[in-house]
This record gives structure tokens, C-alpha cells and sequence, in this order.
């Protein structure tokens, strides 16, 4: 893989690998914060993947710190994949400001919704 095209790669509970699949994603199946820890820092050390996909509930209960080690690489880029469960507006919001706030370096605020 050359540089520009770097791979995407889904950590998914194992329910979930073969939908990913089907759907032309690479895939990659784990159960516990241990396995998503794991695969994570397998993936990076490879150093062919750009983009890592994680499923959210899983990336909510990785460590602080490894957290935030992955947040300041530069590549691969990890991203949290939502759950498909409905979230409160207000968690929404700060969810995605952070995550604006990380990738433009300047703090997004939303108006409340009516």
C-alpha cells in the first residue's frame, strides 16, 4: 500500500464482523476492552491502516491513557463507530464537539435545541 492509500479497518464485536464484511469492510472481531486495546495497537504498530474504526461501546471503556495516546496520532486516525442506540442531544453535542475541537483546534458550542 502506498502512502495515500492506506487501509480502514473495522474493531467490531464478533456479532458484527460478518455485516461489516458483507458490506466490503475489512473487519475485525473483539469482545473486550483488552481485545480492542490489542488489536488497536497491533494495527498501529503495522503501520498500513489509516483509518481504524472502533465500535463506541468497546472504545468508551479502553484506559484514559490509551485513549489519548490515539487521539494524538497523526496516523492511523481511530474513530468510534456509534452503537446505533439513541443519545440525549446534550451528550451528542459534547461528544462531537470534543472531537471537532481535537481535529480544528478551536472549541465548537451548539445552540439548544427548541
Amino acid at each position: 500500500m502506498t502512502a495515500t492509500a492506506r487501509g480502514v479497518v473495522a474493531v467490531v464485536p464478533d456479532e458484527l464482523v460478518d455485516g461489516f464484511r458483507l458490506a466490503g469492510a475489512e473487519a475485525v472481531g473483539a469482545e473486550t476492552v483488552e481485545e480492542v486495546v490489542e488489536t488497536v495497537e497491533r494495527l498501529v504498530a503495522e503501520g498500513t491502516v489509516g483509518l481504524i474504526a472502533v465500535h463506541e461501546p468497546l472504545l468508551a471503556g479502553v484506559p484514559d491513557e490509551d485513549r489519548r495516546r490515539w487521539e494524538d496520532l497523526v496516523e492511523p486516525t481511530i474513530v468510534p463507530i456509534p452503537s446505533g442506540e439513541r443519545e440525549p442531544a446534550t451528550a451528542r453535542h459534547a461528544r462531537l464537539a470534543r472531537r471537532l475541537q481535537a481535529a480544528v483546534g478551536y472549541h465548537v458550542t451548539f445552540e439548544e435545541e427548541p
